[in-house]
């Protein structure tokens, strides 16, 4: 949606709730997580939300960098099913 990138196949993962505090208030959102294919990176559109993106190997994505716990702990789940699948 951000990035106008058009998904071309999606598999559910699994949800999380979590919650952090912006500028003084708290969120308490449910975060949905999928595995998705992209048609195509064609027609990336950056605006006043993102004004860059990068690609970066799943291998080679330090986990610990992320800012939301939730996405932590499923890319962390997600690795460790990967690994097993192998």
């Amino acid at each position: 949606e951000e990035l106008n990138i058009e998904i071309s196949t999606y598999n559910y993962l699994q949800s999380q709730s979590g919650h952090y505090t912006y500028k003084d208030v708290t969120y308490y959102p449910l975060d949905l997580y999928f595995e998705s294919t992209v048609k195509s990176f064609e027609n990336i559109i950056l605006d006043d939300e993102n004004s860059e993106y990068i690609f970066i190997p799943f291998n080679k994505l330090d986990i610990s960098q992320l800012g939301f716990d939730t996405t932590k702990a499923v890319l962390s789940w997600y690795k460790d099913r990967e690994l097993t699948k192998n």
